[in-house]
């Protein structure tokens, strides 16, 4: 049996111990159990080759061995004694995986997304105990921002109690540290991703599926009745490098960033306009549409500087598309009431967990993947789920379709259950296409312009919105329609068809 990897820190006159450790059945249970973990490694290494190339990693079998150090110095030795050691292999397997005797860590490599390394860890008290599970989080990039990860983290635990959040046990937000990158340590939930094979959402019942609707209209509107007087990112107000939670008086204290303004990055814009009176807007959040108008008028301005006229001029006319949608109401009647969007829950199951029980009812024991969470303008909130009663197996609901009467009976039933749950205040800002726009043209406002693919978006936007733009409104041409064509000023569609 060849064991390279693993032991690749002993020399050669150590291998073939290294070896009969792996492969030793004297010894006791504990151990053999610890031996099969360390033999896991060969295996995974096959499937973080991927990562290893697409992102630049450092392999997981050495980065493992860290993970390991980073559990002893989060669960520190206390009083150890150790036993004469066959090799300098086992010493550094036994130190590296067991705190003492009776403690044994448990490090598998978990399934990664596109920002995060995702790390699995058991806890085990001894042989015999229950394990505690924890999920550690080590951003991909350099340039990331796990405190923007652990504000937002903190902030729905703190506020927002009856929405289940991994809490975040550990973090340090620098490279200072074992492992030499920033980390947040959390608490594992339980359950299984709803588009898993585990819990594949079709698979469920009629009864789990009513279950799960009610669910999650329920926390949509726990999250949409708190409300902020400004729009953008949840910070720290100071933020400590490295942090255990905090909690009465100590709670964590937090400010609302305006939106950043740049050139795209792996992990989102690189600002150079992050001061908002550089454009020469100053900051008017008593609305939606001087929010809109500000943060548009601030890429306007970045893209000036840069002498991309396409790009100020889908900005100027975005401006003005958003003057029309709060005339014709579709930005909202809150006023300067903003409310926190996962923006990545209302497209699809994959960030939330579920459970069975052994009776079949079925709870929701997680939200997932608060990364992209922004404060935002109550219509960006408020994206019907229609996957919950229109489910599309490639995931392509078209939310254009998302108030028409469900086919079926059960598929009208999802869809009262989730109504009846998430409140008329969220209803209100749902259906409707001229809301569907209007949570469009906020994209553009948080994310800009930098693409093909964006721009013929912008341009799909305007034109419906010309097909149906209430009677007496003004028609604004496209970034790619010819400013010499004819204009249809007056063969709008009107009201009655929004």
């Amino acid at each position: 049996m060849e064991i390279a990897k693993p032991v690749q820190r002993c020399s050669s006159d150590h291998q073939e111990d290294a070896a009969s450790i792996l492969s030793t059945s004297s010894e006791s249970p504990e151990l053999r159990s610890q031996d099969e973990d360390i033999r896991s490694i060969a295996s995974e290494s096959v499937h973080s080759v991927t990562s290893t190339f697409k992102y630049g990693h450092e392999s997981f079998e050495p980065f493992r061995i860290k993970v390991a150090q980073l559990c002893q110095e989060i669960w520190p030795l206390a009083g150890t004694t150790s036993r004469r050691k066959r090799s300098r292999c086992r010493a550094l397997i036994r130190r590296l995986f067991r705190r003492t005797p009776s403690t044994i860590f448990t490090i598998h490599r978990g399934p990664g997304g596109s920002f995060n390394r995702i790390v699995d860890i058991e806890v085990k008290e001894s042989a015999k105990g229950t394990p505690t599970s924890y999920v550690l989080r080590i951003p991909r990039f350099e340039n990331a921002r796990p405190d923007r990860d652990l504000a937002i983290l903190e902030y729905v635990c703190q506020y927002y109690p009856s929405v289940p959040v991994a809490e975040v046990v550990k973090s340090d937000l620098t490279c200072n540290n074992v492992i030499g990158k920033p980390y947040l340590l959390q608490e594992k939930l339980s359950g299984f991703q709803v588009h898993s094979d585990a819990a594949e959402y079709l698979h469920l019942t009629h009864q789990q599926k009513l279950d799960f609707a009610s669910q999650f209209g329920t926390i949509l509107r726990t999250l949409f009745e708190r409300k902020s007087k400004e729009p953008g990112l949840i910070e720290l107000t100071s933020p400590s490098n490295t942090a255990e939670p905090s909690h009465g008086e100590n709670a964590c204290k937090f400010c609302i960033r305006p939106f950043e303004v740049g050139r795209p990055s792996p992990m989102g814009t690189e600002g150079h306009l992050d001061a908002t009176p550089a454009s020469g807007y100053q900051p008017d959040y008593t609305s939606p549409l001087n929010f809109l108008q500000g943060q548009l008028g601030r890429w306007q301005a970045d893209a000036e500087m840069r002498g991309d006229e396409l790009e100020a001029e889908c900005m100027d006319k975005s401006s003005r598309l958003a003057a029309q949608l709060e005339k014709a109401g579709f930005l909202g009647k809150e006023g300067n009431a903003y409310v926190p969007s996962h923006r990545d829950l209302n497209n699809g199951p994959q960030n939330i967990l579920i459970d069975v029980d052994q009776n079949g009812k079925l709870s929701i024991t997680g939200i997932l993947d608060w990364d992209s969470a922004i404060f935002a303008p109550a219509v960006v909130a408020c994206q019907p789920p229609m996957w919950i009663w229109a489910w599309d197996s490639n995931g392509e609901e078209d939310e254009k379709l998302a108030n028409e009467t469900p086919p079926t009976m059960e598929a009208w039933q999802l869809k009262k259950a989730f109504e009846d749950a998430v409140g008329p205040g969220w209803l209100r800002l749902s259906y409707g296409h001229g809301f569907r726009l209007a949570r469009k043209l906020c994209e553009f406002a948080f994310e800009g312009v930098h693409s093909s693919w964006k721009l013929e978006e912008m341009q799909e936007l305007f034109r419906e919105w010309a097909a149906m733009r209430p009677e007496g409104m003004e028609k604004i041409d496209g970034p790619m329609d010819d400013e010499d064509s004819p204009s249809d000023n007056d063969d709008s569609n009107g009201l009655s068809s929004i």
